[in-house]
């Protein structure tokens, strides 16, 4: 038995690997009806966060949205999903949705500090949205300690939100 037919979502990841984003929600997911499809449900949070994951790099926020959350009742500790929706709603130009998001991810992701780094980057832009820049610059300069690219975008991010303090 190959890799493909013990795990259906191998050909999923091998047709996004090679930017085939509607081939690959086809295989998983049924427009018509609305519903992953049947050979995908052995891990539906897996299969609704991909399906969530496709809407979102196809800019479709609101099915992503809607996607993520159904990922999330399967799983309702899933940080990756629940900043995949605050992600969403950034996109829609809604952080304060957006930092509801972040905040509840952040609370679950104290144990993972790189993960944990990715979500407090997040929450802070989302209060920069809000122009909240001295919270939003205060978050920054906690990722002092992140990883490099990280920790380079929250300096550039830091600089622009105190720069905002004094106008």
């Amino acid at each position: 038995m190959n890799e493909a037919t013990k795990n259906p979502f191998v050909k999923i990841h091998n047709l996004l690997r090679g930017g085939s984003l509607s081939a690959a929600l086809n295989l998983l997911y049924s427009p018509e009806t609305g519903q992953i499809n049947e050979k995908f449900l052995s891990d539906r949070n897996h299969a609704w966060y991909t399906a969530g994951d496709i809407f979102f790099r196809q800019h479709k926020f609101q099915e992503a949205i809607s996607a993520f959350q159904k990922s999330l009742r399967t799983h309702p500790d899933d940080v990756e999903a629940l900043m995949a929706i605050g992600n969403c709603y950034d996109e829609l130009k809604r952080p304060k949705l957006a930092e509801r998001y972040f905040r509840r991810a952040l609370d679950l992701s104290e144990s993972d500090e790189e993960q944990a780094c990715r979500v407090l980057f997040n929450l802070a832009n989302a209060l920069f949205d809000q122009r909240r820049f001295k919270e939003a610059a205060e978050l920054y300069q906690k990722l002092e300690r992140a990883p490099l690219d990280l920790r380079r975008k929250a300096r550039k991010n830091y600089l622009l939100a105190t720069g905002r303090l004094t106008k």
